[in-house]
Parts: structure tokens; C-alpha cells; sequence
């Protein structure tokens, strides 16, 4: 028996000891590539910082050579101005594929400013094609890139191609910026098709954090038919219609995205912050949305309004809490749905626990819904009725003039909201921020006082003596 246990001991040693040699020369087989526009050169072998490649073109026609593990790494303080010279109009990232622990990974070298394609000059590129593209690929991360001026999408991941039968999955765009899109039908970033034939695409798991996207003259991110994915620490503005956007054209409401986490972002200037009129099962929270301008004679926080004709393609079983919203208040004309928090044509949501200050409305009920929860949230100084009632008193923030809605140790709302259970339990740590470089401390409504606040925060008395570090404290911060 001891002789069987010992030879059963040795073949799991045996077998541990190859998949360890394995992974090291998985590993090892890995190969790093550089690219510089300012000292590469495309005869170069492009594998080492002294024999980098030097064009877009050059990299697209080495894509299919990249394999798991591989690094493609660009030469930081180097701008490639794109459709000039013999440049390409985009970068091309088709068909590779990574694996678990093993991702092709697209970053930067050296020091310096971020990468930049500089798309001025691509005019108006390949039809709705973006400036960095992807398609038919899986276990991808691409950090680190700066794309300026496009005329078309400047990330683009899976949109908008025939015949839209593409895969993207486990995606990770992270740590870059997109700055000024020229063209008012295109977005920042766009991921997913929105098209009839979006039926036989495959686009889940695409992980969106820590970028800058600003200057769009349309949407800054859409996302259409995307699964299970996240979109969180980003921050979003100047955005001429809406920052983060999960809307259909006409005639393309049966496809809805679905399971995705909306987190931590910082949205500002733009006309709608959030706009989810076709995503369902998913979570909008600890956002912060202020600063609307006007589009169209409207502007809106979360604009959950579904489609009137048929309120089963709109918004369904989404949670929408600990956000806080304020100034929502451009409108030049009519002002219909101009709110912090608008619902209407939608099924099954809970909205609770956010804060609303000095909106044009708090909310506003367009009807036609079902199964909507509004509770816990905290409204005060809207310009006009909405929804629900302001809170009747002052609720004592810290400084909302200097946007700081902490609550004062006087404040009516503390210890003054229902109890929704341990599912819906967490709010604000006052010294959270938001977006970028952020950190959302998140804790439990029942580890101070003796019951739930109103609003996004939780308050608690920082001059005091530090009490024994609570439990189920959770703190969210950049990777």
C-alpha cells in the first residue's frame, strides 16, 4: 500500500514538474517586438529596442507570425501619423489569439509620453473601421496608446464589418487615451455590431478600464451586443451626445448587451452621461456624471428610456446605485427628458441609493415600465419637479459648491434609509475618487450608526478616533 501511495506521490510530482517545464518553455518561446517611427526601420529583425520595425504597415503585415505570450511594444514619445508617407490608414489586429496567462500583448517601451497615431491626415480611413481595429481575435491586451484626430472609430473592436460574423473576446484596452474624433457620426471607442446580422457575432468579455477618452463628436464609448464585459476607472468628456452608450439604430432592437459592470467612472461635458436603452442584467455603479451641455435641447445623467414601441427591447434588470450626478441642467428647448436619472418603456429595475444635487429634475417616470424600485436616493436643489419630491431640509453636504457631497455629522439623512439587505449593502467612504488614478472605498451601510443613509455615502466621522478596521470593506483601485 505505502509502495502504491509513493508511486501515485511520484507521478503527481512527475506530472507537476511537466506542466511547470511547459509553461517555462511556453514562456520562453515568447518573443518581444519594438516598433519606432523615430529610429526603426522595417529591414530591421524588429526584435530587440536597437533593431526595431518602423512602420503600421510593416506591423500589419507581421500579424499572423504573433503568437501566445508575444509583446508588440511601441516606442514611447514616438508619433506615427497615419495614410502619409505610405503609412497604413490603421493598425490591423486580425486574427491572433493569446491564451489564459499567455495574452499577445500591444504596449510601449522607453519613456517618455504615450505612443501616438496621429489619424489628422487619414482622411476618412476605411468605413467604419477604426484607427487601432480588431477582429476575429481572443486573450488580447493593448495598453498604453494615445490615438488622436480620427476622421472614423479610434478603437474599434469587432463593429461594423461584413459580414459581421467576427469574434473579439477577453479584450483588455487599458491605461489609453483617445482624444478629438472629427467626424460626428463616429465614436471614441465602439465595441459590438449593432447591425441585423449582429446575430452571428461573438463579442463577451471585454474589459475596458483605466483609459481617457474625450473630444468626440458623437459617442465617446458605445457598446452593441457585448457579454459579460466591463467598463470601469475611465474618464470620459467632451462628448457632444453621450459618454458611455449602449444604443441601437432603428430597426435593431433585438440584440441587447448583456452582464456588464459600469463602474467607477468619472463622465462630464457631455449630453447624456449614460445611455443604456438596450443592455439588461447588468450594474451601473459608484459613477460619478456632472456637467451636461446641451444636445438637441436635451441633456441627461442615465437616461434608461427604452423604445416606445416595444418596452421588452429596453432597458430590463438592470441596478442602478451609489451614483452621484449633478448639474444636469443644459437645455435649450422643450427639456423632456432632461434629468439626473430618466426611466420609461423599460422592465425590472432597481435605482437606489444615489445622490442627485442642483439637476434640472432629480428624475423623471415616462411610464409604460414595469417593476421599477426607486428608493434610498437622495435629491435636492432641481430646478424643476420630478419624479420624487426633493428632500424636504438641507442635507447638509460638506461643499456641494466645490462638488463635494459628503455628509456633515448633522445631517438629516443619516441612519434614515430602508434597509434593502446584504446584496444592495455597499456605498461611499468619503475620500473616494473617481475615473483614472482613482480609489472607490466601498463599505457596508450597516458598519456606522444604526442604520442606512440616503444617498451614495456612508457617513462616517474621519476627525474621530479611527474605530477597528470594519469587515467586508472593499477598495477599489487601478491595477
Amino acid at each position: 500500500m505505502n509502495r502504491e501511495r509513493l508511486q501515485r506521490s511520484f507521478s503527481v510530482i512527475a506530472l507537476v514538474i511537466i506542466l511547470t517545464l511547459a509553461f517555462r518553455v511556453s514562456s520562453s518561446l515568447a518573443t518581444i517586438y519594438y516598433v519606432s517611427s523615430s529610429s526603426g526601420s522595417d529591414l530591421n529583425n524588429g526584435i530587440s529596442m536597437s533593431s526595431p520595425w518602423k512602420s503600421i504597415s510593416k506591423l500589419n503585415s507581421e500579424m499572423a507570425n504573433f503568437k501566445p505570450g508575444d509583446s508588440v511594444l511601441f516606442q514611447r514619445g514616438d508619433t506615427w501619423e497615419l495614410a502619409t508617407g505610405g503609412e497604413a490608414n490603421s493598425l490591423n489586429i486580425y486574427g491572433i489569439n493569446g491564451s489564459s496567462g499567455n495574452e499577445i500583448t500591444f504596449s510601449s517601451f522607453g519613456t517618455g509620453a504615450r505612443p501616438i497615431f496621429d489619424a489628422t491626415n487619414n482622411g476618412s480611413g476605411v468605413a467604419w473601421r477604426g484607427v487601432i481595429s480588431f477582429r476575429n481575435v481572443s486573450y488580447i491586451i493593448f495598453s498604453g496608446i494615445k490615438v488622436y484626430n480620427s476622421s472614423e472609430n479610434a478603437i474599434d473592436i469587432c463593429s461594423w464589418d461584413s459580414p459581421c460574423d467576427d469574434s473579439c473576446t477577453y479584450v483588455t484596452v487599458q491605461d489609453c487615451e483617445v482624444d478629438t474624433i472629427r467626424r460626428s457620426a463616429f465614436q471614441g471607442v465602439y465595441v459590438g455590431h449593432g447591425s441585423a446580422a449582429a446575430g452571428a457575432q461573438t463579442v463577451n468579455n471585454i474589459t475596458f478600464t483605466e483609459n481617457i477618452v474625450h473630444g468626440s463628436g458623437h459617442n465617446c464609448i458605445r457598446f452593441q451586443n457585448v457579454q459579460n464585459s466591463e467598463i470601469s476607472k475611465n474618464t470620459v468628456y467632451d462628448c457632444s451626445h453621450v459618454g458611455i452608450d449602449f444604443n441601437w439604430e432603428s430597426g435593431w432592437d433585438s440584440y441587447s448587451s448583456n452582464n456588464v459592470s459600469i463602474l467607477y467612472n468619472d463622465i462630464s461635458d457631455s449630453g447624456t452621461g449614460i445611455y443604456p436603452n438596450h443592455l439588461d442584467n447588468s450594474e451601473i455603479a459608484y459613477n460619478i456624471i456632472y456637467d451636461s451641455i446641451d444636445d438637441a435641447g436635451k441633456s441627461g445623467g442615465i437616461n434608461l428610456k427604452g423604445e416606445t414601441a416595444n418596452k421588452a427591447n429596453g432597458p430590463d434588470g438592470l441596478t442602478i446605485y451609489s451614483n452621484i450626478i449633478w448639474d444636469i441642467d443644459a437645455c435649450s428647448s422643450g427639456c423632456s427628458e432632461t434629468s439626473a436619472i430618466y426611466y420609461g418603456y423599460d422592465q425590472n429595475l432597481d435605482i437606489y441609493n444615489n445622490t442627485l444635487y442642483s439637476n434640472y429634475r432629480s428624475c423623471k417616470d415616462a411610464g409604460n415600465h414595469d417593476t421599477i424600485n426607486y428608493t434610498n436616493n437622495l435629491a435636492y436643489a432641481s430646478s424643476q419637479s420630478g419624479c420624487e419630491a426633493d428632500y424636504p431640509s438641507d442635507p447638509q453636504f460638506v461643499n456641494p459648491g466645490a462638488d463635494n457631497f459628503k455628509l456633515q455629522s448633522t445631517s438629516p439623512v443619516i441612519d434614515q434609509g430602508s434597509d434593502l439587505g446584504n446584496g444592495l449593502s455597499y456605498g461611499i467612504l468619503p475620500g473616494s475618487t473617481f475615473g483614472v488614478g482613482g480609489t472607490v472605498t466601498r463599505v457596508d451601510q450597516d458598519h456606522f450608526g444604526s442604520g442606512w443613509e440616503i444617498g451614495a455615502y456612508v457617513f462616517y466621522d474621519e476627525s474621530a478616533e479611527a474605530p477597528d478596521p470594519p469587515t467586508g470593506l472593499t477598495i477599489i483601485s487601478p491595477p
